[in-house]
């Protein structure tokens, strides 16, 4: 485990003295492929017959459904059978053996497997574990626990500094999982040395066929000279970015704290403790959505179940709200308050109209208390000395406060636009990318443009029922060189334009809080639903 947070969630324990032996398990010579860039016409099976021709092969596969297609070869075997059978594969010299849902205890070292097929990735070990990675997108919280046993997936047989072998990895979700760099930042270092040198013959591997890539694994296995000399010499210079290393190190140490608050939350509950619970969740609530807003939206989760608890349904349901917007519009919990009903009665047609007209029932306290978190986030955006992380997580909690289900893509998946603002209802979508630590004047390269390009064709993929306008690259004025090529579809915002917009904002909705109840609607009413807001 290369960071801390699923021991300190495991365990409830931030420990400052690590204790770290000095140990080469795991520390053997390995070839990482990777099936989403072989030849169309090459599928799994055809590599698994090529391979079996000289050497034994383990497959691992997630599910009994997922090792339907290797019945040709090998089936899983039953409980009271796998011992004796995986011993049996031990000493045969041939032949394959499927591992279905095993992650550790399970040792093939050495002579007694060089091969390893790995059919997708590794699943969740019980139903909350699927529902949270799966259905929720908890992408984060997935990161580590997917890294660590990826890493005991590659030590099923490499054990230690003189073992060698060979990998496949087939599956979409595996393969894109570790075709992201900040995942990649999260393996061990030799590992993921192994991987980025396994991702740089992608070009190579990727024109040859299942005879061809079986004898590159004959070379592994042969102890070629050419191939140990080219690995020895190549492996030790490769490494991830110092940026996805320092942004993954800041994010585990962030949610190190919150999983601390987690712990906490629990224990205090178990004690009967509901308040206390609450307040350790709520002081670290507004940290963790920096760090990952999709975390801090499970935890809104448990909040709105205190309240419950203790019927204060109104608190609850804005919780779940917050909840809903952060995680899904699918998540089943109440989401709608006697307010949010009574609003929609006397005609709020628009979700942000709706969202305002609600605060504003509470009287202008409440609307105050509006305004200045929407300045907060503003004023954020606006302040250079802030990170790019908390630029981002700025204007994704501004579009959560107008009611959109606000998101960050490329923090929570590690692909799409920076920040995503829908509208559930319209099925509208609006996308930024963010280049606010950008010298002024800049200059937006070729590069930055394609980066923009590729999140369009990200937002037609991932949100085809949504009508997107295009992308708004939020970063100072400047020019584009000639070679990037942009399309109609991307547009530059100026962050002193797109903060000035947001306060105006604000500023049309304080306006308002002096006037009567009545004023206060009409006006809040009308302004609400102008197109052009």
């Amino acid at each position: 485990m290369e960071y801390e947070t699923d021991f300190v969630r495991g365990f409830g324990r931030k420990i400052v003295n690590i204790i770290e032996p000095e140990n080469d398990a795991g520390n053997g010579e390995r070839l990482i492929l990777f099936g989403s860039t072989f030849k169309q016409d090459i599928d799994k099976l055809t590599i698994e017959q090529a391979i079996l021709k000289k050497q034994k092969l383990l497959i691992t596969v997630s599910s009994y459904f997922k090792a339907g297609p290797w019945r040709s070869v090998a089936s899983p075997p039953r409980t009271e059978e796998f011992s004796a059978a995986l011993d049996a594969f031990r000493s045969r010299s041939s032949g394959a053996f499927i591992l279905f849902s095993r992650i550790d205890g399970i040792d093939l070292p050495q002579d007694t497997c060089r091969v390893m097929l790995i059919d997708g990735a590794p699943s969740g070990a019980s139903l909350l574990d699927q529902y949270l990675f799966s259905q929720l997108k908890l992408s984060n919280m997935y990161s580590t626990k997917m890294a660590s046993r990826i890493t005991q997936f590659l030590g099923r047989i490499n054990r230690g500094r003189s073992d060698y072998g060979s990998f496949i990895l087939f599956g979409r979700d595996i393969n894109n999982w570790i075709n992201t760099e900040r995942n990649v930042a999260l393996l061990p270092p030799l590992i993921r040395k192994q991987v980025i040198f396994g991702q740089s013959l992608q070009n190579d591997v990727a024109k040859k066929g299942p005879v061809e890539l079986a004898a590159l694994m004959d070379q592994v296995i042969s102890r070629d000279s050419g191939w140990l000399n080219f690995y020895r010499d190549t492996v030790d210079g490769l490494e991830v970015s110092d940026k996805a290393l320092a942004r993954v190190k800041e994010r585990e140490a962030q949610l190190a704290e919150s999983v601390l608050a987690e712990c906490k939350f629990m224990t205090r509950l178990w004690e009967g403790d509901v308040e206390g619970a609450r307040t350790a969740l709520l002081d670290i609530l507004d940290m963790t959505a920096i760090a990952d807003a999709k975390l801090a939206g499970w935890y809104s989760m448990w909040l709105g179940m205190t309240y419950e608890s203790e019927n204060d349904l109104e608190t609850a349901v804005a919780h779940y709200k917050k909840a809903r917007l952060r995680l899904s519009s699918w998540l089943n919990v109440p989401f709608r308050s006697k307010t949010d009903i009574q609003i929609k009665e006397d005609g709020a047609k628009s979700t942000m109209q709706r969202e305002i007209l609600a605060i504003n029932r509470h009287g202008p306290q409440a609307l105050g208390d509006f305004v200045a978190k929407l300045r907060a986030q503003s004023n954020v955006l606006s302040n250079s000395e802030k990170s790019s992380r908390q630029h981002e997580e700025a204007l994704r909690v501004y579009g959560e406060l107008l009611g959109f289900s606000a998101s960050r893509p490329d923090n929570e998946s590690g692909s799409g636009p920076d920040v995503i603002w829908k509208d559930d209802e319209t099925k509208d979508c609006i996308a930024f990318e963010l280049k606010t630590k950008k010298s002024d004047p800049a200059e937006y390269s070729k590069d930055e443009i394609g980066q923009a390009h590729n999140h369009m064709q990200w937002l037609k993929d991932e949100c085809s029922e949504y009508t997107v306008g295009g992308l708004l690259i939020v970063g100072p004025s400047g020019i584009c060189r000639k070679e990037a090529s942009p399309s109609v579809d991307l547009f530059l915002v100026e962050i002193s334009t797109l903060t000035s917009r947001l306060k105006k904002w604000s500023a049309r909705i304080d306006d308002n809080r002096g006037n009567t109840a009545m004023e206060r609607w009409g006006e809040l009413s009308e302004i609400s639903d102008l197109f052009e807001w």
